[in-house]
């Protein structure tokens, strides 16, 4: 009779961590999705989304196994909650007889990015090692906030201006009738 060896391989390794990942992913996308619908801000969700998916990158690189394990889980919600937030913002901000091609060149690009991804991280890694791949795409991440402040800041405006202008409308309306 064989006894059970007690370590486990690399690839059970990778399959359980990929498990995890991909489960945490589907508790954020919902999460995210009901936290930005409540609260109405939608491009505060994103900011949160982006600066765990900071923190979560720059544990990965510190190489240490409890850090990397953190900052697998804090990339794993990351990216959940930004998929669901992308394509709700996407579906938001175009015309709808343009919805669902934005969408679709959404999902292309994530697809691209798929595809591209590791054959390049592939050729960056021996001339620049994994801790900086990973502090690069933390820098990314940081850089995107700017984005976010910008188009978070145009829609504020837009809704004041939505806001100032049912207010205008409403007075005219009042001054029709003494």
């Amino acid at each position: 009779m064989q006894t059970p060896n007690p370590v486990l391989g690399v690839a059970t390794v990778t399959g359980m961590l990929m498990a995890g990942q991909a489960l945490l992913s589907m508790v954020a996308a919902p999460l995210a999705g009901v936290v930005s619908d409540r609260t109405d801000r939608r491009w505060s969700v994103v900011a949160w989304g982006l600066i765990i998916g900071a923190l979560g990158l720059t544990l990965l690189a510190l190489e240490a196994p409890v850090a990397i394990l953190l900052g697998l889980c804090a990339a794993a919600l990351s990216r959940g909650g930004l998929q669901s937030l992308a394509t709700r913002l996407t579906g938001d901000l175009v015309e709808p007889a343009q919805r669902g091609r934005a969408i679709g060149l959404l999902h292309t690009a994530g697809d691209l990015g798929s595809a591209v991804g590791p054959p390049l991280a592939y050729l960056l890694l021996p001339s620049v090692g994994l801790q900086r791949v990973y502090l690069l795409c933390a820098g990314l991440f940081l850089v995107s906030l700017v984005l976010v402040f910008s188009f978070s800041t145009l829609d504020s405006s837009r809704k004041r201006n939505f806001r100032s202008l049912r207010l205008v409308k409403w007075c005219k309306i009042s001054r029709a009738f003494p």
